[in-house]
């Protein structure tokens, strides 16, 4: 089973602010073409910026709490996957998903690719074994409901989202896009991977 809102504001071009205005009304063909408009526009900001299912979304800089939790989950993948084929990358780092035909960009805060041939001209279009993202307030819903089902749909095989504030992990692991096992851990617990033996999250750990 894997065991053992803030306001903010950000500075987008015409084009971004179009999207997000417009977000939601997209058939698959006019998905395309918002995605071309979201790169484009993407290109010109320093904003972070995803795009999922014909919507952009928009974050704040992350907070103290969010960095300290994300610091020590980047430390148990790095000191996992050291001398391995597989790395582990933390944010900011931009993964595409580009290759079925609802496309979309994502900043996960840390995951572990398997795959470095998928880095074209200088980015990732490739599928992440496995994601973490660290909730937040603004992020929340969109990491436990947008983000869970994007990364099911991509094949990703392993999803977590750390929680600081309630204090809780939750977790998804995925074979060919099936769920085949989740597990929401608490205090006193640790996060044991399936798909990578060895990795292991105490979770007092993360939020002492």
């Amino acid at each position: 089973m894997g065991v053992c809102t803030r306001k903010f504001r950000t500075n987008l071009g015409n084009g971004l602010k179009m999207l997000l205005e417009g977000s939601g009304s997209y058939g698959l063909g006019a998905k395309e073409e918002a995605y071309v408009a979201f790169l484009e526009a993407y290109a010109s900001t320093r904003d972070s910026l995803e795009y999922v299912d014909g919507k952009v979304y928009a974050s704040p800089p992350p907070g103290h709490i969010h960095q300290r939790v994300l610091m020590r989950v980047i430390h148990r993948l790095l000191d996992r996957f050291r001398g391995e084929a597989c790395q582990a990358y933390a944010a900011p780092y931009d993964v595409y998903f580009e290759d079925l035909p609802e496309k979309a960009c994502v900043r996960p805060d840390a995951f572990v690719m398997c795959d470095p041939w998928n880095i074209r001209e200088g980015k990732y279009s490739g599928v992440p074994a496995l994601v973490v993202e660290v909730a937040t307030t603004v992020t929340r819903t969109r990491d436990l409901r947008v983000k869970l089902d994007l990364y099911r749909r991509q094949g990703v095989a392993e999803y977590l989202v750390v929680d600081p504030e309630m204090e809780t992990v939750h977790y998804w692991h995925f074979r060919e896009r099936e769920l085949v096992g989740q597990a929401r851990l608490g205090a006193g617990q640790t996060f044991c991977s399936r798909r990578f033996p060895g990795l292991e999250i105490p979770l007092e750990e993360l939020f002492r």
